[in-house]
C-alpha cells in the first residue's frame, strides 16, 4: 500500500499544511477531523486518504463539510477536494478522484445531515492549531 502511494506523491508537488485536524462548524453543528490540507501542485486542497474498496460518489460530502468548517476558522476556501484510495488487497492499486467542493454539494451535505438529525456537538475537544499554541502549517 505505502508503495502505491509513494509513486502517485512522487508524481506531484505536494506540500502539507496540516494532518489529522480537528475541524467544527459553529453555524452548522457538526464536527470531525481531517485528514489532510495542503497544496497539491500548487492549488489548497483538502484530501482525504482512504484504504476502501473503490472511491463513492458521496465520499465528497465528507470533503466539502471538512472544507467549509474549516474555512469557518481560518478564512480560506479550499475549493477543491481529492479521495485517494489505496486497495487493501494486492496489488494495492491506488485511484484517486478530484471533487469541486462548490454550494451544490454542501447544500447537499446539510441536506442528508437534516435528514438523518443532528448529534450534539461542542467543540470541546477541536483544537484550533493556529491561535492555540498548536504547530500549525504556514496557513
Amino acid at each position: 500500500m505505502v508503495a502505491s502511494l509513494k509513486v502517485w506523491l512522487s508524481q506531484h508537488q505536494i506540500i502539507p499544511e496540516v494532518q489529522e485536524h480537528a475541524v467544527y462548524s459553529v453555524v452548522h453543528q457538526y464536527q470531525g477531523t481531517l485528514d489532510f490540507i495542503g497544496t497539491l501542485n500548487g492549488i489548497l486542497v483538502v484530501i482525504d486518504w482512504k484504504s476502501s474498496n473503490t472511491i463513492y460518489e458521496d465520499m465528497g460530502l465528507q470533503l466539502v463539510a471538512y472544507a467549509r468548517a474549516f474555512e469557518e476558522r481560518t478564512g480560506l476556501k479550499i475549493k477543491t477536494g481529492w479521495i485517494v484510495q489505496v486497495s487493501k488487497k494486492p496489488p494495492y492499486k491506488l485511484a484517486t478522484r478530484e471533487f469541486k467542493l462548490g454550494k451544490r454539494l454542501f447544500k447537499e451535505f446539510l441536506a442528508l445531515r437534516e435528514e438523518y438529525g443532528t448529534k450534539e456537538c461542542d467543540g470541546l475537544e477541536v483544537v484550533n492549531l493556529f491561535t492555540e499554541g498548536g504547530k500549525g502549517g504556514s496557513i
